[in-house]
């Protein structure tokens, strides 16, 4: 789940250097980099217990990565995102979007709530299901009207 989460996350992001992206729960933080051409990096799981803060994980997992550090970030958190606010329900972990950014150095930091975009990713499979199912049913009355009776 988290390896389609990051995925999801390397489609969206713009990809003009490389991006840190990450899935955040109570227990592990998985973190990988995306490169500019959306090819994604092996990802870490790091025990969220051995670090004091998101800030300091994302920094133990940039130290461990080489090449230009990355100016952009998604990061998806099993606990609700609340303005600027994020709180992990099952750790003590806290943040402001805007704090961690900086903090960061990065010029764009998404985070999102990791049960939204499952309801998203689902929500995208079923209307992609829908839209072949229409097309199928149009090439079969394409073909059945050009039938001579």
């Amino acid at each position: 789940m988290a390896r389609a989460l990051i995925a999801l996350y390397a489609q969206a992001m713009p990809r003009r250097s490389p991006a840190l992206l990450a899935d955040i729960g109570s227990t592990n933080a998985r973190f990988a980099l995306c490169d500019a051409k959306g090819r994604i990096g092996p990802v870490r799981v790091l025990a969220t217990a051995d670090h004091p803060s998101l800030g300091a994980a994302a920094r133990a997992f940039l130290a461990t990565v080489r090449g230009p550090e990355p100016r952009r970030a998604a990061i998806a958190v099993a606990a609700p995102v609340i303005g600027d606010r994020v709180r992990l329900t099952n750790r003590v972990w806290s943040f402001s979007i805007a704090a961690l950014e900086r903090s960061l150095g990065l010029a764009r930091l998404e985070v999102s709530d990791a049960k939204k975009l499952r309801a998203l990713e689902d929500e995208n499979a079923k209307l992609k299901k829908l839209l072949a199912d229409a097309m199928l049913d149009n090439a079969g009355l394409k073909e059945l009207l050009a039938k001579k009776w």
